[in-house]
C-alpha cells in the first residue's frame, strides 16, 4: 500500500507548491459546502472533480472525489430535461429562491437576496443567488413538496472569484457527476469573461448542452456521468471572434 501511494505521489505536478491564500479559501469553502448540504438531498454515491491545486493530483490519478448531490430525487427531473434551458418568470424564480433559502437555513441567514441567474430545464429550476447578508449559492428546486439542494459558490459580496481573461471561462463552481446505479447527473458552473457570449458543453456522444450565462456566471446540468470523468467533455466558450473548446483541467482557477 505504501509503495503504491509513493508511486502515485510522483505523479503529482503540484508537489512542493504552497497554495495561495485564494486557493486555501476555495478549498475551505468546498469542504464547508460538502459538510453543510442537507442530508435529505444526498445520494449514496457521488464523484466530482476537485478544484485548485487538488485537481492536478486527481487528474493524474484518473479519479474523482465525492460530494453531496445538488439535484433532488425525482424521475420527472430526468424525463423532462432539455439540452437548451429556458428562462424563469420573476414570480417563479422568486418562489424557487425562497425554497432554496429555506433549504440553506444558515443560522438565520437563509433569506433570498438577489437572483444572479435562473434557468429551467423541464421541471427543474436551477439558480445562482445571493442570500441576504450571506454567501452566493447555487441551488435547484423541483417545486413545493421536494427538498431543494444548495451549495456555496463564494463567500459574502466582494469575495466571489474574479472573472477570467477575455475569451475564457473558469470552473470556480466545480464540475462533477452525482448519482447511483443508472441514475446519474452531471453539473458544471463557473465564471465567464466579459466578452464571452455563450458556453456549451460538448459531450462524447455528440450531444451539446447549452449553458445559461448571466452576470459573469455560467451553469449547466445534464443526465449522465460525464462530469465525473476527467477526459469526457469539452467546454466551449463563444465570443465575437468564434468558439474555442477547453478541456476541464484547463479551466480550474489558480
Amino acid at each position: 500500500m505504501d509503495h503504491d501511494l509513493n508511486r502515485l505521489a510522483t505523479l503529482d505536478p503540484a508537489a512542493g507548491r504552497e497554495p495561495t491564500a485564494a486557493q486555501w479559501s476555495r478549498a475551505r469553502a468546498g469542504l464547508e459546502r460538502t459538510m453543510r448540504t442537507p442530508a435529505a438531498v444526498r445520494r449514496p454515491v457521488a464523484r466530482r472533480l476537485a478544484t485548485g491545486l487538488a485537481v492536478a493530483c486527481v487528474l493524474a490519478a484518473g479519479a474523482a472525489i465525492g460530494v453531496p448531490a445538488l439535484l433532488p430525487d425525482g424521475d420527472a427531473a430526468y424525463a423532462s430535461w432539455t439540452a437548451v434551458p429556458r428562462g424563469v418568470p420573476g414570480p417563479e424564480s422568486l418562489a424557487a429562491a425562497r425554497e432554496c433559502a429555506r433549504s440553506w437555513d444558515d443560522g438565520g441567514r437563509g433569506t433570498p437576496g438577489e437572483i444572479v441567474l435562473a434557468e429551467r430545464r423541464g421541471v427543474t429550476v436551477l439558480l445562482i443567488m445571493w442570500l441576504r447578508d450571506g454567501p452566493l449559492i447555487i441551488c435547484s428546486s423541483l417545486g413545493t413538496g421536494h427538498p431543494a439542494g444548495a451549495e456555496r459558490l463564494s463567500g459574502d459580496r466582494g469575495e466571489e472569484p474574479p472573472r477570467p481573461a477575455n475569451g475564457r471561462v473558469t470552473l470556480d463552481g466545480g464540475l462533477g457527476a452525482t448519482g447511483s446505479g443508472s441514475r446519474w447527473y452531471s453539473q458544471a458552473a463557473g465564471r465567464v469573461a466579459a466578452d464571452v457570449t455563450g458556453v456549451d458543453i460538448a459531450l462524447p456522444d455528440g450531444r451539446t448542452v447549452r449553458a445559461s450565462v448571466r452576470d459573469g456566471w455560467w451553469v449547466a446540468w445534464w443526465p449522465g456521468a460525464e462530469g465525473g470523468r476527467t477526459d469526457a467533455i469539452r467546454i466551449v466558450a463563444h465570443t465575437g471572434a468564434g468558439a474555442r473548446p477547453y478541456r476541464p483541467d484547463e479551466l480550474f482557477a489558480d
